[in-house]
């Protein structure tokens, strides 16, 4: 994952257990003038995608478990598979060093952040690997925003102006 998304133009900020948190900065000189950001969105979609087929192409790898855990896995969970789930979402964020003297770490802090979580959690309600917000979606090329679809239009709490949400 951290390899495909310095390839794309990413870069991995830090993982929580099964979830990555990586970002792709917006060009501000771009921005000011008004100029396209359709690459940004195109490469960290693109990155996630790579991900996911090369998740699928080494299945056997990732899922290498003695045969006792494999045995207790597949019991557990008959007909197992290795699957990731992806929120995207554009917005800002205050990077900084967080933590005390003992451990510190950099990180981003924003409702934008949440969001990118709050649609990768609800990957598995949508039964989808991939969620966007209307606002990244909205960075797509119009050749990648061909290839999507909306799946819903929500409202995520009271304050919060009805956004719709896309998949790949």
């Amino acid at each position: 994952l951290h390899g495909i998304v310095v390839q794309c133009k990413g870069a991995a900020n830090k993982n929580i257990g099964d979830a990555f948190l990586l970002t792709w900065k917006l060009h501000e000189e771009r921005m000011v003038k008004g100029g396209s950001q359709e690459f940004v969105a195109d490469q960290a979609l693109l990155s996630l995608l790579k991900t996911t087929a090369e998740m699928a192409r080494h299945e056997d790898f990732i899922c290498n478990f003695s045969s006792t855990a494999l045995s207790i896995l597949y019991e557990r969970m008959p007909g197992y598979k290795c699957k990731m789930g992806c929120g995207l979402h554009m917005g800002w964020a205050v990077e900084g060093a967080i933590g005390s003297d003992k451990k510190i770490d950099a990180s981003y802090i924003s409702p934008h952040v949440n969001w990118a979580e709050f649609l990768e959690s609800s990957t598995k309600e949508y039964g989808v690997p991939v969620l966007m917000s209307e606002p990244f979606w909205r960075l797509l090329s119009p050749e990648l925003k061909k290839i999507t679809r909306q799946v819903d239009h929500i409202k995520k709490c009271a304050s919060d102006e009805v956004t719709g949400i896309y998949t790949f």
